[in-house]
């Protein structure tokens, strides 16, 4: 017949009873875990034992995967309250499944069970390549690679969730920690330097709440670093420390250099000097010895190519523990050469007989001349280069210069103009005492006009070239050049007496008569031994009006016109006597009228 039995419930423990953790502290093998839960005391019949079952876990069927792993002594239930077991002999990283049953006072029965999915895991190893360095003086970087063991023997198993990385000073017993992130460097800013600091870097696991959520702190990895002092330079062999870097100037063909020293406090460390810009110029920096303290020689040689360049240099010292000293820089220039003429430069009229109009650009002095008297003007030019030195100073380091003849240009009266490759009859350039290539250099010009280039305006064009021929200067219309003229004006109507001439002799060489010449010279006293060289005044200048010829002026002032064109022979070389062509309005023309009649 029917069978009845009585089944008694059970009170079973709550599954949020339930806890793993690892059943030692620290944490360090991972294979024995505490398994703890809260006693029943709900209503029913309480428990008598209780049994705890481990068995390896499929997490894709949700399904343990194998018969049991461990099968624990039984617990009694005894008062209740908190019961715990230790479960040995577990692998590593496996997930498991716990289950905690309770059995029956009454019957032999064990009624459900409460079970969790749990990984067994240890604390992480301590982080690796634990590096810390410095950063612009102020800033020590501390770095590290993950650890090798993330708490389930393999590298990548349980996540890292943070780092937490400590200092301590020498004279302290208390750790400064900083914030805890999940990164592989942080930085420490503003540290006293000169101490030997010591530094401790943790990582911190965190497993999933479906694995048991365990959290575990590894080991530290420790290390000591000494926070040194920085280098810094030679207050004698170093750039000074200005904003624009200062500028230095070297010179063609002449070998430039620069000693520098660098120092640090901490006799320990080693000091090492280089520099930037160095390939852009082709400087070379040499004798550099890795010492305490350490020296290095920078050697540039400027090439013609290099003239006027600027070229900016930076020297950076940093010793072993890689603290800095502040960048050295400075400009380097290489010196182009600057020829330019000294003298004669403006206005030479001790006469008071030069015109008032306006001077062409390309004249760049005037001096006024007579027929007959002796002009000599030293011309002296110079290179001071664009560092600004002394015509000395620049000749010793290779600068010199040299002054050639260009051109001739006439100009008449009219405005007509002529520019000839030569200088006139009897004129002349001369070296003077110096050598040809010198500076500064002076060129002594010398002339004597002769009878029949009076009234004429000669502009003689010189120039000036420097020895590493990359600049000239002056002449004219020369590309890119200030032109250089010195304008000699030989006066109109006017004559110096040679040595043996006489009034008488002049006047029959000029067309006219000595009563003449001596009316018109009243500081000769005695006409006959007027003295050598004296400049005479041979007759009034008219200025041309309008509708004025050459023909007709002779008319007016009843001359021949061959004499009038004798006596200008600005306006015999540019108008022809047989058109009779009108003359300028306020042209001067030197007339010498018949006025005594003998």
């Amino acid at each position: 017949g029917p069978r009845v039995q009585t089944i008694y419930p059970i009170a079973t423990p709550s599954r949020t009873s339930i806890t793993v953790r690892c059943s030692e502290v620290p944490c360090i093998s991972g294979s024995s875990m505490l398994v703890g839960w809260q006693a029943s005391e709900a209503a029913g019949e309480l428990p008598k034992i209780y049994k705890v079952t481990v068995s390896s876990y499929d997490l894709a069927t949700a399904r343990p995967s194998k018969s049991d792993m461990y099968d624990a002594a039984f617990i009694t239930h005894g008062s209740g309250g908190a019961k715990s077991v230790v479960i040995s002999s577990l692998v590593k990283g496996h997930l498991i499944q716990v289950r905690v049953f309770a059995l029956s006072p009454v019957v032999d029965y064990y009624g459900p069970a409460a079970e969790i999915i749990f990984r067994p895991i240890s604390r992480p190893s301590a982080p690796t390549a634990l590096t810390i360095v410095i950063l612009r003086n102020q800033e020590l970087a501390i770095s590290w690679r993950p650890p090798l063991d993330s708490g389930d023997g393999t590298a990548h198993g349980v996540a890292i969730a943070r780092y937490r990385v400590e200092y301590q000073r020498p004279d302290s017993s208390q750790w400064t920690a900083l914030p805890e992130d999940n990164v592989l460097s942080m930085s420490i800013l503003f540290l006293e330097k000169g101490l030997n600091y010591s530094f401790n870097c943790y990582a911190i696991s965190q497993q999933i709440s479906s694995e048991g959520g365990a959290s575990f702190r590894s080991v530290a990895r420790s290390s000591y670093f000494y926070y040194g002092q920085a280098p810094y330079w030679d207050s004698k062999r170093a750039p000074p420390p200005s904003n624009p870097p200062a500028l230095y100037y070297a010179y063609i063909g002449d070998a430039f250099s620069m000693q520098i020293k660098a120092l640090d406090l901490d006799v320990t460390q080693n000091i090492s000097i280089s520099a930037t810009g160095l390939s852009s110029c082709g400087a070379r920096l040499t004798s550099n010895t890795v010492a305490n303290p350490a020296t290095a020689l920078l050697v540039f040689l400027g090439k013609p190519q290099d003239s006027g360049k600027t070229f900016l240099i930076c020297f950076t010292a940093e010793d072993t523990q890689g603290m800095t000293a502040p960048p050295r820089c400075f400009r380097l220039s290489v010196a182009s050469p600057n020829p330019v003429f000294v003298s004669p430069l403006g206005l030479i009229d001790p006469t008071n007989s030069l015109p008032t109009a306006a001077t062409p650009p390309h004249v760049r002095a005037t001096v006024a001349a007579t027929a007959g008297c002796r002009v000599e003007i030293p011309v002296i030019a110079m290179d001071g280069t664009s560092a600004g030195l002394s015509g000395a100073d620049a000749a010793a380091r290779g600068y010199l210069v040299k002054m050639d003849f260009h051109v001739t240009v006439t100009t008449s009266s009219s405005g007509s103009q002529g520019v000839q490759p030569a200088l006139p009859a009897g004129a002349s350039l001369s070296q003077g005492d110096g050598e040809e290539w010198s500076n500064p250099v002076t060129r002594v010009f010398s002339w004597t006009p002769a009878r029949g280039q009076d009234s004429l305006v000669y502009d003689f064009c010189i120039t000036v070239s420097d020895s590493h021929g990359i600049i000239t200067e002056g002449g004219f219309h020369l590309p890119f050049n200030l032109d250089y003229c010195i304008r000699v004006a030989v006066g109109r109507c006017a004559y110096c007496m040679q040595q043996g001439e006489s009034l008488y002799s002049v006047a029959l060489q000029w067309r006219t008569n000595w009563l003449d010449i001596w009316s018109g010279n009243s500081d000769i006293l005695n006409p006959a031994t007027p003295p050598a060289y004296s400049a005479l005044k041979m007759g009034p200048i008219y200025r041309a009006m309008q509708h004025d010829s050459v023909i007709a002026v002779a008319a007016r002032f009843a001359v021949s016109v061959d004499d009038l064109l004798f006596w200008n022979p600005d306006i015999n070389s540019n108008i022809s006597r047989a058109a009779g062509l009108p003359l300028v309005v306020d042209q001067p023309i030197c007339v010498l009228p018949n006025v005594c009649g003998v």
